[in-house]
């Protein structure tokens, strides 16, 4: 047949010869030698597991025609045993001796080719000084070196693969990282994203409050921006977002804590196991780096400089709250802080559970809020 017919027909009696001898290809966990007679020609197989440093578990199978390599072989060994035989007629003049030398060299070719088979590609067949013999030996030892050229280049070819998929290992591992940090890394400020921030409170509400963790959470945003953004340009506006985003940052704070941005100009800061006041002192820091930045706003109605309005909202450790919620809490008391002037501080004393019962309508929650006295000024 023609020759990828022939591969075809390898593949399938290689794989039946597997499932039905071995148990299948993954049951095979050492090297196996065994032949086929395919279309009437002898085949062998030798399977070699292995396995990769990113754990990949493969199989190398080679596939050797028997006539490759036997058909000089079995020339010589027939012409072996013709001159055996006039060696036999000749013994009964020249004597046990020439007998003798001829059965040594046999059994030595005989070594060789059992050694070969079994998988021993280095066993050489010795010289003899009989010139046939020397001749099939020769012919014997320069077969064994192409089959041991061959595995060479295999084993070489195996380790081109190992390293290939080393490497694509290495970069798919960096290109992962990269992807992650991407995910939940704003592109503008470099802090963590809205994404990372909804990850740090779904967190906190798995694993933080089950354990009576109390936690302290802070909206805040520039106040007057789309006027800053119509009068000094996008770019600008883009370069403020990215001072405050710094000066946010540089403030200094726990390994548990996070500054991200929540969107647009807005920031969210989470401060674990933070009181009230501890959190409103962090709120004044804020507020005083940002004064003493001096960032120019020609359009604020509350100063000179860029401000910011920040909204508290503190769950203490016996409280119950849902990431939802605790940011609901704080948008309230940041929405006061807006209506009371902008550049100011207000804090949400409220219990989660009145959210629910006055809705989303911020009409409502005013009217609840500063008739209740549930939020206060700093």
């Amino acid at each position: 047949p023609p020759p990828q017919e022939m591969s075809q027909l390898l593949v399938e009696h290689t794989t039946h010869y597997v499932q039905t001898h071995l148990g299948g290809w993954h049951t095979i966990a050492a090297a196996q030698d065994f032949g086929l007679v395919v279309q009437g020609q002898v085949y062998l197989i030798h399977i070699e597991p292995w396995r990769g440093e990113a754990g990949l578990d493969w199989l190398a199978v080679v596939v050797v025609p028997e006539s490759n390599y036997l058909a000089e072989i079995n020339q010589n060994i027939r012409r072996t045993v013709i001159l055996s035989g006039g060696t036999i007629l000749v013994s009964l003049v020249f004597g046990v001796g020439i007998v003798q030398l001829l059965i040594n060299s046999i059994q030595r070719l005989n070594t060789s080719v059992v050694a070969i088979a079994n998988g021993n590609l280095n066993h050489t067949v010795a010289r003899s000084r009989i010139h046939e013999l020397d001749v099939f030996s020769q012919s014997f030892n320069q077969m064994a070196i192409r089959l041991q050229q061959s595995f060479v280049q295999l084993t070489q070819t195996k380790a081109e693969l190992e390293q290939t998929v080393t490497l694509r290992t290495a970069e798919l591992e960096t290109l992962n990282q990269e992807l992650q940090y991407l995910s939940v890394t704003d592109e503008l400020t470099q802090l963590p994203n809205r994404r990372a921030f909804n990850q740090r409170l779904a967190i906190f509400n798995q694993l933080g409050q089950p354990r009576g963790m109390s936690l302290s959470l802070i909206m805040t945003d520039i106040d007057y921006f789309k006027p800053y953004n119509d009068f000094y340009g996008h770019l600008q506006g883009d370069r403020c977002i990215q001072q405050v985003a710094e000066i946010l940052q540089g403030l200094g704070y726990r390994s548990t804590d996070m500054v991200a941005r929540y969107g647009g100009e807005e920031f969210a800061i989470i401060l674990p196991e933070t009181d009230l006041a501890g959190a409103m002192a962090v709120a004044q820091r804020c507020q005083e780096a940002l004064q003493q930045a001096q960032i120019p706003h020609a359009r604020s109605s509350v100063s000179a400089w860029v401000t910011m309005s920040f909204g508290i909202a503190y769950l203490p450790s016996h409280a119950i709250a849902s990431p939802d919620q605790l940011i609901q809490m704080a948008d309230v008391a940041l929405y006061q802080a807006k209506k009371e002037g902008r550049n100011s501080i207000q804090c949400y004393y409220g219990s989660p559970d009145s959210l629910a019962k006055s809705g989303n309508n911020s009409g409502e929650l005013e009217d609840r809020v500063t008739g209740s006295g549930e939020i206060f000024r700093i």
